[in-house]
């Protein structure tokens, strides 16, 4: 696995929350849910504005709270390309090839192709239950 300079720390938050690291755009917060401590944690979305993986993008004046997202598109993408296979257990070197494949099969209309190597790149997640 591809080492990073990303905490083991945020990944199982990450993990604990089932975030979902598509959708951290457009995020309301209120004031006092940037000011929690890590141990008081109710969402990831503290700890990622904390970390400066997500920015303030605005303010709703109605509803008193923050908009926050990605700060830019590096970092999004860095959220995809070096956290989501950490945080789904596969290999990013695996992970990257199999879906840079799948996206040209799809792209040249070789259907076929592009969903053996889908399947190949599910098949890489590891399938565990955490019963807690």
């Amino acid at each position: 696995m591809v080492k990073t300079s990303t905490s083991s720390y945020v990944i199982n938050h990450l993990q604990h929350f089932e975030a979902n690291i598509l959708e951290f755009e457009g995020i309301e917060l209120f004031d006092s849910d940037f000011y929690v401590s890590q141990e008081d944690f109710k969402s990831i979305y503290p700890l990622l504005y904390q970390a400066g993986y997500l920015t303030i993008k605005g303010y709703n004046d109605i509803t008193k709270r923050y908009l926050i997202g990605y700060p830019n598109q590096e970092v999004r993408i860095s959220m995809i390309d070096i956290l989501m296979p950490s945080y789904v257990g596969c290999s990013s070197e695996v992970s990257k090839g199999t879906m840079c494949n799948f996206y040209f099969s799809i792209k040249k209309g070789e259907y076929e192709k592009g969903f053996d190597y889908l399947k190949t790149f599910l098949a890489s997640i590891p399938n565990e239950l955490n019963n807690k």
